[in-house]
């Protein structure tokens, strides 16, 4: 639409200014029905209704800007029946006074209290330990990944995967943690050594260090509590636990209901850093569900069963009503790359298992299996492929990417530190800037909630990767 045309082998292209182009986007428009957005946040030290709160500022001002005097939000409280206790949910409806009967409501998935404090530094060494030595192991294949995909992270050189640079960052961060770890101890000892203020200085080093400490395994916690693989883990009961609560949230807003409709006819999900890992998954989940007959409208196909439930405004396919997943921030290829579940070549059912398994948008992470050793279908169909997602990263932020281990998608690059709205913010470390940017949101808007005529979610929908998203201010496509 405003792209500009650059050779295949460029991973981004800057496009012209937002501000400067604006007057040639299409009109943002209002939502065309109700709608729910699910926001799930990342590591660190959230407290409920914080993601809430940073998510829908961002959007309610970005309205405020698009329709001066229109717009206005409230406090509903929602229940979720679980485990046969209701669950509570702070929800923002934001409202346009020209569209009554049209309003959004933002969710969001509050998961931090389920690993606060259950992995020591103990733990997060012995799973750095695993990770480095379980490397040596998947070079080869990792090798032949990344040249397939064209990584350009900082463990690959065109394409090819530099073994020696990743064993020795994850060599790195565990020596590190092990020198810190006896470092501590040294200090406190030679502390208690001191004539009279001894004790004391022992006393308030240890306090200091102990809530440093406890932040840094509380943030690295997160990371390895969640993404443990092994279900005999310690561990795995908590990150089922996380991805299950997500799922059921994610499936209750899908199932809600007033009267004979849908209370929200669109969905959405959001997703910041690990957030958008248990996004992926919980929706991953939703496809396993719909799957089995679990889902309660939509049949094994992912079909409206008008048959059995008489819901005047549901559309044909459930991938028309879970309408788009949001990444920002994301770990997901590195997570893909580094921490899935990887088998030897010999066990050629397992792997073909995992993949049908964790398939939605899966890409293709294996090399093509000889004719007999490749399975001839699985019951699993993919019925979420049509749903639209966008990821947004940005070259400065670490953590997040450019996903290229997953299909229909579109890639978008922030470039925060050429916006003008960062430009005062000069930083290396922009993994927090999604949540002040302006046009971020508005992106959102126009590409998301501005939807199009809804006669188009009843049909299945070409999901070859999109080029054609509206930029916003610094933001190119990739």
């Amino acid at each position: 639409m405003l792209i500009e045309q650059v050779d295949q082998k460029d991973k981004a292209t800057r496009l012209p200014d937002y501000e400067q182009e604006r007057s040639k986007f299409p009109a943002p428009g209002w939502v065309k029905q109700n709608t729910a957005i699910l926001v799930v946040h990342g590591i660190g030290h959230q407290q409920p209704v914080e993601t809430l709160d940073q998510f829908s500022r961002g959007i309610i001002e970005r309205y405020e800007i698009l329709f001066p005097g229109a717009i206005s939000f409230e406090h509903k409280l929602n229940t979720v029946a679980y485990a046969e206790s209701p669950i509570f949910q702070n929800t923002i409806r934001i409202n346009h006074k020209e569209h009554p009967k049209k309003s959004i409501d933002i969710y969001e998935y509050y998961w931090a209290y389920c690993t606060q404090d259950k992995a020591q530094m103990s733990d997060i060494n012995v799973w750095l330990k695993g990770v480095a030595n379980g490397a040596k192991k998947y070079y080869k294949k990792n090798e032949a990944l990344g040249i397939k995909f064209e990584d350009e992270s900082i463990f690959f050189k065109n394409g090819k995967f530099i073994a020696w640079k990743y064993d020795l960052f994850l060599n790195t961060v565990t020596k590190t943690y092990l020198f810190l770890n006896f470092l501590i101890k040294g200090l406190l000892t030679l502390f208690g050594f001191i004539p009279f203020i001894g004790d004391l200085a022992k006393s308030l080093l240890k306090s200091y260090l102990d809530s440093s400490v406890h932040k840094l395994s509380n943030l690295m916690g997160d990371i390895v509590i969640y993404n443990v693989t092994d279900e005999k883990s310690k561990f795995y009961p908590i990150r089922k636990q996380i991805l299950e609560g997500a799922t059921q949230v994610l499936q209750s807003l899908l199932e809600k209901t007033e009267g004979k409709e849908l209370s929200y006819p669109a969905v959405f999900v959001a997703g910041h850093s690990l957030g958008s890992e248990i996004a992926y998954d919980a929706i991953n989940r939703l496809n396993l569900l719909a799957n089995t007959g679990n889902m309660k409208y939509y049949t094994e196909k992912g079909l409206f069963n008008e048959a059995a439930h008489d819901i005047g405004n549901a559309p044909r396919l459930l991938s028309g009503q879970l309408k788009g997943l949001i990444t920002f921030g994301s770990p997901l290829d590195k997570i893909a790359f580094f921490l899935r579940q990887l088998v030897s070549d010999g066990n050629y059912i397992w792997q073909q298992v995992i993949d049908n398994y964790h398939c939605f948008k899966q890409g293709d992470w294996n090399l093509p299996f000889p004719k007999s050793k490749k399975m001839t279908g699985s019951s699993i169909h993919r019925i979420l492929e049509d749903v639209k997602w966008v990821n947004y990263f940005d070259c400065d932020d670490i953590v997040s990417g450019r996903l290229d281990y997953f299909t229909g998608l579109t890639n978008v690059e922030c470039k925060f530190n050429c916006s003008k709205q960062f430009a005062t913010k000069k930083s290396k470390f922009t993994h927090s800037f999604y949540w002040a940017c302006g046009d971020f949101y508005e992106d959102i808007i126009q590409n998301f909630l501005s939807a199009g005529d809804t006669k188009d979610d009843n049909k299945p929908k070409d999901m070859e990767p999109s080029v054609s998203i509206l930029p916003i201010n610094g933001l190119g496509v990739v």
